[in-house]
């Protein structure tokens, strides 16, 4: 004879849901500690990263005074050649007066 269906049912239900197993989640095994400390290694490498990108964004902007230096620079070349126009169109003048 074989098993009856409340026996097999009880069983099957068994092997479709087991016992519930009583964990002791309060403190984490060893491979959650390592991968904590790998994660918490990646953020601190990510974040010096980050930093380092950020410094050198910032290296690549000019600063006020380099602007600035640029922008006298630009007038300085603007007024000299300015007048040097100037003195060819004096001497063009002059030129003219003596023919």
């Amino acid at each position: 004879m074989g098993i009856s269906d409340r026996a097999f049912a009880r069983m099957h239900d068994a092997y479709l849901e087991p016992p519930d197993e009583d964990f002791d989640d309060s403190e984490p095994d060893e491979m959650d500690l390592a991968s904590i400390r790998k994660q918490e290694q990646r953020d601190r490498e990510d974040f010096e990263a980050e930093k380092l990108r950020q410094k050198k964004e910032e290296a690549e902007w000019p600063t006020t005074a380099d602007i600035e230096a640029a922008n006298a620079e630009y007038l300085y070349t603007l007024r000299a050649a300015a007048e040097q126009e100037i003195f060819w169109e004096e001497e063009a003048r002059a030129r003219k007066a003596q023919r």
